[in-house]
């Protein structure tokens, strides 16, 4: 794990976010898929023309690796997608990239390529995709041939299905396609009002999460340049849980986010069949989650509690 110290934290309606600063600054040694896709060198399309739902087909004609976080929203193609697990292309590749489907009442072309939307995909969404990897990561490990990353995860799309529902009911949203981002567009105005509050601090890498008195979850990186630039969306993703919550004083402190660094450290590491470079592990037990290590470090770790 990444070593990381606990910065004074930020609260606004209901959810408290501690700043994680990196030990040592460290270049990134990849390109992220927001930029990536505006520059041109990476396209995300169908696998095919008929397409598949737990799948798209990402081509890097760059000359450096992209790294794309699980929870990624990616919109447009036959229906939007969040990305399933945090993944490195490799540069000068074609990589089938897993994918849950978050807009369950389309199945049409609105687009040949699919764009990036700056919001990342709220907690109860991704975890309920780390849920069903840790739940069947051992089999997986033990027969790599039983199940793709694909196949695999393509089993917590359900769950996914009724997480955005449950959001969209709470909130009141309603999408002619239940479509995920239709509801963040409804949210907008209190969503950018909250998110606003919460700023990067010098030396970020990572954050850790509450929301009222409970951990939500948390996400490190190897770079604090990455983390700049990935911050805001990933703060959207957790304001978007927090306006189920009426506002309040939470009163957790940096103990309550040391515990839960405590349990992402001591969490059981189950490697898996790795899309792309480098090597992807599963996290179980108290703490559920994904890190991928490449370039001899932890790229990226997200971790929610079980």
């Amino acid at each position: 794990m990444l070593p990381v110290t606990i910065a004074a934290p930020q609260s606004a309606g209901g959810l408290t976010l501690f700043p994680l600063l990196g030990a040592e600054p460290a270049e990134s040694s990849y390109d992220l898929l927001p930029d990536a896709i505006d520059v041109g060198t990476v396209t995300i399309t169908e696998v095919s023309e008929s397409g598949a739902v737990p799948e798209l087909l990402a081509a890097n004609t760059g000359h450096r690796d992209v790294l794309v976080l699980d929870g990624m929203q990616l919109i447009g193609a036959k229906q939007n997608r969040t990305v399933s697990r945090t993944i490195l292309l490799p540069a000068g590749t074609k990589t089938r990239i897993p994918v849950s489907c978050m807009e369950q009442g389309r199945w049409r072309h609105t687009s040949t390529t699919m764009h990036s939307r700056p919001d990342h995909s709220p907690s109860k969404v991704r975890r309920r995709t780390r849920a069903v990897e840790a739940s069947q990561a051992g089999d997986a490990a033990a027969h790599p041939d039983l199940r793709s990353p694909s196949g695999l995860l393509a089993m917590a799309q359900g769950g996914v299905w009724e997480a955005i529902r449950e959001s969209s009911s709470k909130l009141g949203y309603h999408s002619p396609t239940d479509a995920l981002d239709d509801a963040y567009d409804s949210a907008r105005p209190r969503l950018e009002e909250l998110a606003g509050r919460f700023r990067p601090v010098e030396g970020q890498v990572g954050f850790v999460a509450f929301l009222g008195r409970q951990p939500a979850g948390a996400d490190i990186l190897d770079s604090p340049a990455a983390w700049a630039r990935l911050h805001d969306g990933l703060v959207r993703g957790y304001v978007f849980d927090a306006l189920e919550l009426a506002p309040s004083t939470t009163g957790v402190t940096a103990e309550h986010a040391c515990a839960f660094l405590d349990g992402l450290a001591a969490a059981e590491r189950r490697p898996l069949p790795t899309v792309g470079r480098g090597e992807y592990r599963a996290l179980a037990g108290g703490i559920i989650g994904g890190e991928l290590f490449a370039y001899g470090r932890a790229v990226h770790m997200s971790a929610f509690p079980a």
